[in-house]
């Protein structure tokens, strides 16, 4: 019972980050649908399956990472710890950038991948909320490589307090706070604003939990 419950907290925030996912999908296309009706829900269907092709690329990068950060832990090899968590952090920043310079210069080609005759309504909500979302996977990717880190490195209450954040809190926050005021603009930005929100606090709590400042278990690399 003792070896399980370890099992459960550290696999926590990986459990948090894959349902988040599918629990945003629901409420933002609820959103969306009761504020511009099945053609929003179309665009949003456009730009999250976008956005699937590079959480994947992104999560590869930190299952990548994982398992050999866990073994250098084990081998007290903390020289390759950073390395290999500075490595995760540029080629998921890369990756991240590469799509947001392509979705920020050539929108409508990434819209071709998913519709061959797209309505002008619809390419004319779908562009911008492409602009607009493509630049919050560079954070996305950012925040996803250090909460990887944190649980490989045996901190595994950090690594869900920024999966909750990242997941829910800092997205539904940002959705509820704006779409009032800027409607189907608002959701765009919103995931946006949430991914810079969950970047900083993913960042302050790796380098508090690594000082010792917040409770946690095990070792800090």
């Amino acid at each position: 019972p003792a070896y399980l419950k370890k099992v459960v907290i550290t696999g926590f925030s990986s459990f948090i980050r894959e349902f988040s996912r599918s629990f945003l999908v629901l409420i933002i296309n609820i959103v969306l649908l009761n504020l511009a009706g099945e053609t929003a829900v179309a665009v949003y269907g456009v730009i999250a399956n976008l956005g699937n092709i590079i959480v994947c690329a992104l999560s590869g990068v930190s299952n990548a990472i994982q398992p050999v950060i866990a073994v250098n832990l084990g081998a007290k090899k903390h020289d390759r710890i950073h390395r290999l968590f500075r490595m995760g952090l540029l080629t998921a920043a890369f990756s991240a950038s590469a799509y947001s310079i392509y979705a920020e210069i050539h929108p409508e080609m990434l819209i071709s991948i998913f519709l061959d005759h797209p309505t002008q309504e619809l390419v004319a909500m779908c562009i911008p909320g492409i602009r607009i979302v493509s630049p919050g996977y560079i954070a996305a990717g950012i925040t996803t490589v250090c909460n990887v880190y944190m649980e490989s490195t045996l901190r595994p209450r950090s690594a869900a307090r920024v999966a909750v954040v990242q997941g829910f809190i800092s997205p539904i926050a940002s959705v509820l706070i704006l779409v009032p005021f800027l409607g189907t603009q608002g959701v765009w930005i919103a995931f946006l604003i949430a991914e810079l929100i969950s970047l900083a606090i993913a960042i302050h709590t790796e380098k508090a939990s690594r000082k010792g400042v917040l409770p946690d278990d095990g070792e800090f690399a």
